[in-house]
């Protein structure tokens, strides 16, 4: 089967570094301005104010570094489907390639209708062994304990609908598993 190269939208990556730079805008507000915030009957503690603020700078600025360094890296970023197998490159845990041989299905994960595709293979502790960096291999032993896999695909970076991308790992799936 022909190989399908499915890149990065540079357009959603910029929505989603817009976003980012606004929770972390947001957090800033936070910590200067806890007192002018804390008017709730449940929270009138300008120090959770800030803490609520601090936590939002430290996460979001971190989504923020990781999306800029993707938008200017300019290496190929996204996802590669062909005769080998998935190779994932669209998110920051960058797994590379996923042998079809490895792979035993999909499952999908939907939560707050964002829909994730994990790939469900019997070698979970291979690829978390082979992770880049510390920082991949908490995040793929995190997946592995909720989701029963390490390995997954999120669409929303990428140039394609969740559903489709479905359809066409399914596709090469189905060719590659009764070869």
């Amino acid at each position: 089967m022909k190989e399908i190269k499915i890149p990065i939208s540079n357009k959603k990556m910029i929505l989603l570094v817009l976003g980012a730079l606004a929770f972390v805008l947001i957090g800033i507000w936070f910590v200067i301005e806890p007192e002018s915030l804390s008017t709730s009957t449940r929270n009138r503690n300008p120090y959770f104010t800030q803490v609520i603020g601090i936590v939002s700078i430290i996460f979001f600025g971190l989504c923020l570094l990781i999306m800029i360094i993707q938008l200017l890296d300019k290496t190929f970023k996204g996802v590669i489907i062909n005769d080998k197998g998935i190779y994932e490159n669209s998110s920051i845990l960058n797994i590379g390639l996923i042998k079809w041989e490895d792979i035993k299905g999909f499952k999908i994960v939907e939560v707050q209708q964002t829909r994730t595709i994990i790939i469900l293979t019997d070698k979970p502790k291979e690829y978390i062994d082979n992770a880049k960096s510390k920082t991949s291999k908490k995040f793929m032993e995190l997946g592995w304990k909720m989701n029963g896999s390490p390995l997954y695909i999120n669409p929303i970076p990428l140039k394609i609908k969740s559903l489709e991308l479905e359809k066409i790992l399914n596709k090469y799936f189905e060719y590659y598993k009764s070869k």
